[in-house]
């Protein structure tokens, strides 16, 4: 099963993004996320996935990547109203992390060594 990191992009614009998102986003094997987002590292090569259509198709192809290292890039909060509930409910185990860290998030997965 992959390392899959859900990396929080806030409103999409490489200012707002922080350094733990771009080096866990430099190390990935597999970028996913909408188009916008994507773009935000043009310099990443690594393989991608856009996201259009459904959720379930999209997680389905992440499932069956024999990528070792996955980045889920997601805008805004990686909280409430983030597609990381949507990763979460998929990938159930202890591979997920998420970044940067919401203490709040409804999901009640821990940080990364707590």
């Amino acid at each position: 099963m992959s390392k899959i990191h859900i990396i929080g992009c806030g409103p999409g614009h490489p200012g707002f993004l922080t350094a733990a998102a771009f080096s866990a986003v430099l190390r990935a094997d597999l970028l996913v996320g909408a188009e916008h987002l994507l773009n935000l590292f043009p310099a990443v090569d690594c393989q991608r996935i856009a996201v259009s259509g459904t959720m379930t198709a999209v997680l389905d192809q992440v499932a069956e990547s024999e990528a070792e290292t996955v980045c889920v890039l997601v805008s805004g909060d990686t909280g409430l109203f983030s597609l990381a509930s949507h990763v979460y409910q998929s990938f159930r185990t202890g591979t997920l992390s998420i970044t940067p860290w919401n203490k709040f998030h409804p999901t009640g997965l821990r940080p990364p060594g707590d």
